[in-house]
């Protein structure tokens, strides 16, 4: 049965462009194997352009010095780079505000140094690279050098509005180049790959820039600004415990298909980290490269006596290699570095426009600049309601897949008829578990479970939210499948870095991403059959990997663009899609993001949590935290929803949630709808208030007192949210205003 059934999805039909276009029409056409799924949705095989090197004749210095010996090598309207030639130290020069950045401690502030050795050394470096001697992959001991390293050879070259240095270690036979650019806003550093060498058994493992670019001594006035969950200070406070090692956020999330990487790091969305001193500061955005790429912060007291930020590049990862059966796994290092190239814009702010909400402004001009946001949101009347419904779920017993029904479609109508007539006028409606079996084998999805009402109940119940006037999409996982379903892994999973198919602790495995984008496409005919208004993906634009299969390897940069571009297709077809979390990168093709993470991570050096990522993005992608009902703290929570311009949601059944223990959906541990109808009309009518706002982009957060905060917004409507009372009042526009 499964076979028929597996044959007759591999004879789906899938749009016909041009005939469609002639007569107005969707026509399906047969997906053959020789069809690529790229070809039917008219998708480009991605190229990315490499970074080339400066062939110039060396620089020679000339012109005067300033007082620690930099001589001037750029040199525009705004900006000045100026060059340490022993050292290759820089200086930037912000003419705007004649404030100096410097790429390191100068010699007065060395002599209160603690650190020796090393670690000192690297305080006067624009780099620190890291890198291993490969003997037969025996001999894996990382050793750490910079500027001042014996023998380290430099060659300098100045072309137009570049400033590129080469180094060049001869013993270990490594090479890489920094090159500098002048920008309109600041300055850009760029890492080419094709600058790198390796030509001995040394091979590079990871490398920093600039680690001391924007530090600061303890009990300066200002703060880091880095990507934890929503944005975090990093203030430089006189008086810290010594408590962890510091911050370390990798962009996008660890390797995933590197066991060894599950336990290290914190998960970012958005690839930026920012410095503010006094009135002046910058922003630090890495775009080629990113995916490669965590930013690490220490605090005085662990590598020196400065506060530090900068980001890290890795070219290979330390991982688990097997050498048997019974003996424990050894740590290995992957062999090919990663040909990738490595950009960093340095965006400067001045003049009282440097805090963090300047720098989500900033980001957010970035994004519009390079059309990774969209056009603003539309007014609306009322809020949407962002009600996710579990439908049921399945487990194994009796050596059997076992699917429980815990909303059926009819119970589902009675749920958003009763919330319609308590106030709720919009709601878009999220059905989970709907799978034929649930979740044990989403890639046999269809038909849709027939204990819930199977597609006939499916159609009736969306044409009736449609009269309503709510919208209805369905939510799956077309990344991750269980090692039990009807699709083997073999050939059809991704490679880890072990080489061999990566199956997670609880046996799934991840699916190739245009294995991805082919299951997805496959349900895009059943959901327009049944009327839906747009998709959920849980995975996709949440979640990204890198493939080491050595006959198709797929860089994790490949992976996100085809998420992108199957994200894209998706929401020119229905209009309306969504995702988990968000990646910045899948902005410029989504229309709401769920589950945002709108508290800190829980890293020790982080003092305060901001709504760096809500500015940036408010008035153009909605979004909500995690479920009303799901929450750890609830009053705090539901604040910190309205104090970051977030969006009511809730996810519930209509049966008991004790019915899906054993399944998939067991963290659902309450959401019985009769026990919540109350909170969900009450918190939607909280949120109401803030239906003015809802296009508005945020200009303004601060602390107005201990436990109170001040949102405001463009039309001038401010939101103050006590967390000490428990409450928050929405200020309008010629001092009215309600509690």
């Amino acid at each position: 049965m499964l076979r028929l059934r597996a044959r007759r999805r591999n004879e789906l039909w899938i749009l016909a462009a041009a005939l469609g276009v002639v007569l107005g029409i969707t026509v399906w056409i047969r997906l053959t194997p020789q069809a690529s799924i790229l070809q039917v949705m008219n998708i480009e095989t991605p190229v990315f352009e490499k970074m080339g090197m400066i062939d110039a004749p060396a620089w020679t210095p000339t012109g005067q010095t300033d007082v620690y010996g930099f001589y001037t090598v750029l040199d525009q309207e705004n900006y000045a780079l100026r060059l340490h030639p022993e050292s290759t130290q820089i200086a930037l020069v912000d003419k705007r505000n004649d404030r100096i950045w410097y790429s390191n401690p100068h010699e007065e502030q060395l002599q209160e140094e603690t650190v020796k050795g090393l670690l000192l050394s690297n305080l006067q470096s624009p780099f620190i690279i890291e890198y291993y001697q490969n003997a037969d992959n025996k001999n894996n001991r990382r050793e750490l050098a910079n500027v001042k390293s014996a023998n380290l050879a430099k060659e300098i070259v100045v072309v137009g509005n570049q400033l590129q240095v080469t180094y060049t270690f001869p013993k270990e036979k490594i090479r890489f180049a920094i090159i500098y650019e002048l920008t309109d806003n600041g300055l850009k550093l760029s890492v080419p790959s094709a600058g790198v060498m390796e030509e001995g058994s040394y091979q590079i493992l990871a490398l920093s820039v600039l680690p001391y670019f924007g530090a600061a001594p303890a009990g300066k006035d200002g703060y880091f600004l880095v990507p934890d969950g929503p944005g975090g200070l990093i203030r430089f406070l006189s008086n810290r415990d010594m408590i962890g090692q510091g911050y370390a956020g990798t962009i996008y999330g660890e390797e995933e298909t590197n066991r060894l990487n599950q336990l290290n790091g914190e998960t970012v969305h958005y690839p930026i980290y920012g410095v503010k001193q006094g009135e002046s500061g910058f922003l630090t955005i890495v775009d080629d490269g990113k995916f490669e790429t965590r930013i690490r912060a220490y605090a005085p007291g662990v590598q020196s006596n400065l506060y530090s930020v900068y980001p890290q590049l890795t070219y290979r990862e330390e991982y688990l290699r097997k050498v048997s059966r019974i003996a424990p796994p050894v740590k290995a290092i992957y062999s090919n570095r990663a040909d990738v190239d490595w950009s960093i814009e340095y965006r400067m702010l001045s003049n009282g426009s440097a805090d963090y909400v300047h720098m989500g402004e900033a980001y957010r001009n970035v994004l519009l600049d390079n059309h990774m946001l969209g056009e603003r949101l539309q007014a609306v009347k009322h809020v949407p309601l962002y009600l996710t419904l579990v439908m049921g779920d399945s487990k194994r017993a009796f050596n059997q897949n076992i699917y429980t029904p815990v909303t059926t479609f009819e119970q589902a109508e009675r749920i958003a008829s009763e919330l319609t007539e308590r106030g709720v006028k919009n709601q878009r409606i999220m059905l989970e578990g709907w799978q034929q079996d649930g979740s044990y084998d989403t890639t046999d999805r269809f038909p849709i479970e027939k204990g819930i009402g199977g597609a006939a109940g499916a159609k009736k119940f969306i044409a009736d939210m449609h009269e309503m006037g709510h919208k209805v999409v369905f939510a799956d996982d077309y990344v991750w499948v269980d090692d039990r379903s009807s699709m083997s892994p073999r050939g059809n999973g991704v490679i880890g870095i072990e080489e061999t198919v990566y199956f997670s602790k609880f046996d799934y495995f991840i699916m190739k991403p245009l294995q991805t984008m082919k299951e997805a496409y496959r349900s895009m005919k059943e959901f327009v059959d049944l009327g839906a208004d747009g998709v959920h993906l849980n995975e996709v634009g949440n979640f990204v990997f890198r493939d080491f299969d050595p006959k198709h390897p797929q860089y994790r940069q490949e992976v996100a663009y085809y998420q992108q571009q199957l994200l894209a297709y998706m929401k020119d077809k229905f209009g309306d899609v969504s995702i988990s979390a968000g990646n910045d990168y899948a902005l410029p093709a989504i229309s709401h993001i769920t589950d945002m993470q709108l508290w800190s991570i829980g890293n020790f050096i982080v003092d305060e949590t901001v709504p760096f990522y809500p500015i940036v993005l408010h008035g153009y992608i909605p979004y909500t935290a995690s479920p009303g009902n799901l929450r750890d703290l609830p009053v705090d929570e539901f604040l910190r929803g309205i104090e970051y311009g977030a969006l009511p949601a809730f996810m519930l059944t209509y049966e008991t949630s004790k019915n899906l223990r054993g399944t998939p959906h067991s963290y659902v541990f309450t959401s019985l709808y009769d026990n919540w109808k109350d909170k969900v009309a009450a918190e939607y009518e909280a949120f109401q208030q803030l239906a003015r706002v809802y296009n508005q982009r945020i200009i303004g957060h601060a602390s107005i007192a201990p436990g109170i905060y001040r949102t405001t917004y463009e039309d001038g409507t401010s939101v103050i949210v006590d967390y000490n009372r428990g409450s928050f009042k929405v200020d309008l526009v010629g001092g009215e205003g309600h509690e």
